[in-house]
C-alpha cells in the first residue's frame, strides 16, 4: 500500500466521510510534484498517484510515440512504451495518452497533435473518446469534444470519457458501478489551472470522479478530468529522488504520451 491518507465512504454511491491524514506533495523539479494516496471506498481501496505541474514553469506536450520513437533513431525491432517513449525524450514526468486503433502499428484511435503536427485523426464519431485535452503556451484545458477547435491548440490529445465536468461536476452515472473496474489514467485540471496526471489501481470511474473533485486534502479540486487509456496500457514514470519513480505497466504499447519538461 502507498502511503498516505485514507479517504472514507460511508455509502455505496457517494464519499460522506471527510477526508483526514493529508499527505504531503512531495517535489519532483521546479514546478512539478507528486503525491501517493490511498482512498478508502465502498468498493475497496484505490491506490492514487498524482503528479501536479505547472503549465506557466515547464513544458507540456502530447507526443506520438512512432515519432519521438523513431527521430531517436529507429532500433531494429522497434517498440513504442513508455518506457522506450521516455528514454527517446528524457522527460520529468510522463503518462499514457489515448486510445490505439492497432497494437502491430501504434495507430491512435483518435486526435493526436504534436506542436501542430497531426498524428491521429480527430474521431468525431466515437462516444467515449467525448474530450480533448488542449494545449496552449501556458494554458492547459480539457474541452467537449464539440467544441474542439484545432486552431486553438498548439498540441492535443482526444481521449474520455469526461470524466468530471467543468466546474467540478462528476460526468460518470453510478450504473457505471456495474461494469469491470480498470486500471486508470487521467488528465485532469484543477480550479487554479494546474494540470495533474493521475494514476490509479484498479477502480471504477464512478469512484475516481468523486476523489478528483474532493477540494480537501491533498487537494486534488478537479474541474474537469479525461480519461485516458487504461489498465494494460496504464503507466507512469516521473524523476524522484535523483532517480525514477514508475506506476503501472511501461511495456505495453501506446499510441500517444504525455509528457512534461522542464523550460
Amino acid at each position: 500500500m502507498v502511503q498516505g491518507m485514507r479517504v472514507s465512504s460511508a455509502a455505496v454511491l457517494g464519499f460522506l466521510a471527510q477526508l483526514s491524514g493529508a499527505a504531503d506533495w512531495l517535489p519532483v523539479d521546479e514546478g512539478v510534484e507528486y503525491v501517493d494516496v490511498a482512498a478508502e471506498t465502498a468498493r475497496g481501496e484505490i491506490e492514487v498517484t498524482a503528479v501536479r505541474v505547472d503549465p506557466a514553469r515547464v513544458r507540456v506536450e502530447v507526443v506520438s510515440s512512432i515519432a519521438i520513437v523513431e527521430a531517436a533513431g529507429r532500433p531494429p525491432y522497434p517498440a513504442y512504451s513508455l518506457r522506450e517513449i521516455a528514454d527517446a525524450a528524457q522527460p520529468v514526468a510522463a503518462i499514457n495518452g489515448g486510445y490505439i486503433a492497432s497494437f502491430a502499428y501504434p495507430l491512435p484511435a483518435g486526435l493526436v497533435l504534436d506542436r501542430g503536427t497531426l498524428h491521429g485523426r480527430f474521431n468525431s464519431l466515437s462516444t467515449l473518446q467525448s474530450g480533448v485535452l488542449c494545449l496552449e503556451d501556458d494554458v492547459v484545458s480539457v474541452v467537449e469534444k464539440e467544441d474542439y477547435r484545432t486552431s486553438a491548440c498548439r498540441s492535443a490529445l482526444q481521449a474520455g470519457p469526461r470524466v468530471v465536468e467543468k466546474g467540478g461536476v462528476s460526468g460518470i452515472r453510478a450504473g457505471e458501478l456495474e461494469r469491470p473496474p480498470f486500471r486508470r489514467s487521467l488528465a485532469c485540471v484543477d480550479r487554479r489551472g494546474m494540470l495533474l496526471l493521475v494514476r490509479t489501481s484498479r477502480a471504477h470511474l464512478y469512484d475516481v470522479a468523486e476523489i478528483l473533485r474532493r477540494t480537501d486534502a491533498p487537494g486534488f479540486a478537479c474541474d474537469t478530468a479525461l480519461n485516458l487509456t487504461g489498465d494494460t496500457e496504464s503507466g507512469m514514470i516521473f524523476d524522484s529522488d535523483g532517480g525514477q519513480r514508475i506506476r503501472g505497466s511501461i511495456r505495453s504499447t501506446l499510441a500517444s504520451a504525455i509528457l512534461v519538461f522542464r523550460q
